[in-house]
């Protein structure tokens, strides 16, 4: 067993350079922890080991993709942000100091809110489909698409989960998958699971809530829901520091950020279909409750509709 290696992200002296380091790691190394410490004392730490295990080839270029997705934001922002620039901003004198870019990159929410998404979407080891029958053993009913209000997070579950290693869920599919898959889930410390098929049955019992000029097929529906789904429990992973009534909001803002907002009419719907009451945040919500609610960087207020 690998002795596992701390890497500290000091977010004073978070700069390219570092964010070259932190890329090696996340991409290269098996992340056994990420300890969220920006709110408190402006560091992250992430715990490595050597890697162990690779990405299922079903999702491995998808995910690849909302990952680089992710570096190339974080890259941006840090490579825009230059003493120039900075002395526009209220309250730095004219000085052109680099003491200045290095105070403001440490009170910016928006490079802050990037590094957690960079990082987060490396907060799970992989992705596993399995069937309905498999799927359905870990929820507590029978899926029935006339009784969705009685039933709400149920379904909400069935359809793609966020795991963390658990026993109960291996004795659970243990007749359900394959030997292989099964010892690949159980070196697993965190992993998502995700169903095609009701993805498929939800979206044909469905299909006239969501039917518009853009979405004409239930092929094309499962395609995008698929991707809601998917996008939604990384999001679970990516806001794994925090446990609170709010996380099926950050899952569902994670999911519109990721799509650049195309999937907000679909989450939307989806959100009234499930019953399931809480705040929607979208892409473009206010950035202060978005600080606040989504990634927590602020004291708690009481939030109001």
């Amino acid at each position: 067993m690998e002795e596992t290696i701390n890497f500290d992200i000091d977010f004073k002296h978070l700069d390219i350079e570092q964010l070259k380091k932190i890329k090696n790691i996340v991409e290269n190394y098996q992340i056994n922890e990420i300890c969220n410490r920006i709110k408190t004392e402006d560091k992250v730490i992430i715990k490595y080991d050597k890697k162990t295990i690779e990405m299922n080839n079903d999702y491995i270029y998808q995910i690849k993709s909302i990952r680089n997705k992710y570096y190339r934001q974080l890259f941006s922002l840090l490579d825009a942000i230059t003493p120039t620039e900075l002395l526009k901003y209220p309250g730095f004198e004219d000085s052109g100091e680099i003491l200045y870019l290095n105070n403001y990159m440490q009170k910016s929410v928006f490079i802050k809110m990037a590094l957690i998404n960079y990082i987060g979407t490396f907060y799970f080891d992989n992705i596993f489909t399995l069937s309905e029958n498999a799927m359905l053993k870990l929820g507590i009913f029978r899926y029935d698409c006339n009784n969705l209000n009685n039933s709400p997070r149920d379904i909400s579950d069935v359809l793609g989960m966020y795991c963390h290693y658990n026993e109960k869920i291996f004795e659970l599919l243990e007749s359900e998958v394959s030997k292989q898959d099964l010892e690949e889930m159980k070196k697993c410390k965190r992993f998502i699971l995700i169903c095609p098929e009701l993805i498929n049955k939800f979206c044909k019992d469905n299909f006239e809530r969501f039917k518009d000029p853009e979405i004409t097929d239930i092929a094309q529906l499962f395609e995008i829901v698929f991707e809601e789904v998917l996008f939604h429990e990384i999001g679970h992973g990516v806001f794994d520091y925090i446990h609170d009534e709010y996380n099926e909001s950050r899952a569902d803002y994670f999911a519109s950020l990721t799509s650049d907002g195309t999937l907000d009419k679909v989450i939307g719907i989806h959100y009234d279909i499930i019953g399931l009451i809480y705040s929607l945040f979208y892409i473009d919500s206010d950035i202060i409750k978005i600080e606040d609610y989504v990634y927590d960087l602020k004291e708690k207020a009481e939030y109001k509709e």
